[in-house]
């Protein structure tokens, strides 16, 4: 009994009054092909996002793992399949779509509240401390003092700072 894939040879005898003899019968059991589904995956961009940060299925594997994906939106990659039993099957090319979102804006050094010292005629710069760790849209800053909206933190007191991100190419929009 022939079950795996491969190149069999078998020898019948024949024996009957009439005849005898022997055939040698040479038999192929070619691999087959499995079934694939070449979807489409997610991702949520980040300036250091390759193909090998994002996870496929069980036996695909990317062919080019170390591309980097410079941008948002749908694009296509080579795959490869490898089925479990790769003494049956054959492996499968194909590509999967990589869907990657636009990522959340993250801001660091951000306080709840900002207290001034009053200097005269000196502003204080409660946005020196914050950083951000995205490249694209706009950052703006908004301060308050009891309610009221103020060009610059000038007086001694609370203030509230209102930081704005527009949507970029790769951001999404955020108001903290």
């Amino acid at each position: 009994e022939y079950t795996d894939a491969g190149r069999y040879t078998t020898t019948l005898e024949i024996v009957d009054s009439r005849y005898k003899g022997s055939i040698t019968i040479d038999l192929v059991i070619n691999r087959a092909v499995p079934e694939t589904d070449f979807s489409v995956v997610n991702a949520v961009w980040n300036e250091n996002l390759h193909l090998y940060d994002i996870k496929l299925p069980a036996g695909y594997a990317w062919d080019l793992p170390d591309t980097k994906i410079e941008n948002v939106g749908e694009a296509a990659y080579p795959v490869t399949y490898t089925h479990a039993d790769s003494k049956n099957y054959v492996t499968v090319k194909g590509e999967f779509k990589v869907d990657v979102a636009k990522a959340e804006v993250t801001l660091i050094g951000v306080k709840d509240v900002y207290t001034s010292t009053y200097v005269k005629d000196t502003a204080f710069n409660a946005t020196s401390g914050i950083s951000t760790m995205f490249t694209d849209g706009t950052l703006s800053f908004e301060f308050y003092r009891d309610g009221e909206l103020v060009d610059a933190m000038i007086e001694a007191g609370e203030y509230t700072m209102i930081i704005k991100v527009t949507e970029g190419t790769k951001y999404l929009g955020k108001t903290i």
